[in-house]
């Protein structure tokens, strides 16, 4: 996987802002030895929340997920 194309300057504000407290950056790698690194993803037209809905109600998401995921969702009841 590659590191991230986030900006330093935007790396640094996020870190900064998560440095402190229980869930933070610093506690989660003091604590488990996490590394935690920023990646970049594809921006979906979708949200699991409207996923979950249009399972709940019957309708496929193929178009959404892929028929793989689909199917992994159907199988194991996800969402029902």
């Amino acid at each position: 996987m590659s590191r991230s194309k986030h900006s330093l300057e935007f790396r640094a504000k996020v870190s900064q802002e998560y440095m402190d407290g229980a869930g933070s950056i610093r506690f989660l790698a003091d604590k488990y030895g996490a590394v935690i690194d920023f990646i970049d993803v594809p921006e979906l037209p979708y949200s699991s929340t409207d996923i979950r809905k249009k399972v709940a109600m019957g309708l496929s998401v193929k178009e959404d997920v892929g028929e793989e995921v689909e199917e992994y969702i159907k199988s194991r009841k996800l969402y029902v």
